[in-house]
């Protein structure tokens, strides 16, 4: 796979000129290219583990919403949010940033009696020139308390060793990119629309 991608990137010049030509943006935008893509997405979601059984989500319960946007893309996670509100109308949605103030996080551990469930998407991919892997310490923290004892699902789109920082979590999904279509599908299989047919291709201890 290695090789099929350096000598794709060697064919159009990729090393001189790092903007996609248009014939493979052409070939990339085509229908049945597209549907592939699609269902690599879909066959990649990834049921890690689920150990009260709180799967399929059920839609009538009153459910709090925490995306953590560690990427600090602005609107990463729309595609996510408008699957997410069609199939829970109830949801009641909070985003962090990293930079966030700490009273914000105060302020949602208060409030967390209010609601039946939570639901925690975070959006962290490593990638080149992010001054960490691990996440913010204090969303750590915030994962912690908020998952102890408390109905919850976590959703990692990027980094899925991330569980290894809070094994405690007893629901966790992962999906390895964060494409709209990952996302929108993600959605469905957590309320039992889709399967989960992924494996992961790594060991979390």
């Amino acid at each position: 796979s290695v090789k099929r991608i350096l000598n794709a990137k060697q064919q159009y010049h990729l090393w001189e000129n790092r903007q996609q030509p248009k014939e493979a943006l052409t070939i990339l935008q085509n229908s049945e290219i597209q549907g592939i893509v699609y269902r690599i997405l879909e066959d990649s979601l990834t049921l890690v583990q689920d150990k009260r059984h709180y799967l399929p989500l059920n839609p009538e319960k009153k459910w709090l919403h925490l995306i953590v946007n560690d990427d600090n893309i602005p609107f990463i996670a729309q595609p996510w949010l408008q699957m997410l509100e069609s199939h829970a109308p109830t949801l009641n949605i909070l985003e962090l940033f990293e930079e966030t103030e700490d009273h914000v996080f105060s302020l949602l551990q208060t409030h967390l009696s209010e609601f039946e469930g939570i639901i925690i998407a975070i959006f962290s991919h490593v990638k080149a020139w992010k001054d960490r892997i691990a996440l913010d310490p204090r969303v750590l923290s915030l994962i912690h308390s908020l998952t102890s004892g408390f109905p919850h699902v976590v959703v990692t789109f990027g980094n899925p060793y991330l569980l290894n920082a809070f094994p405690e979590v007893q629901t966790y999904t992962c999906a390895y990119f964060a494409h709209p279509y990952a996302q929108t599908a993600m959605v469905k299989a957590l309320f039992g629309v889709l399967p989960f047919k992924g494996q992961l291709p790594i060991t979390l201890s």
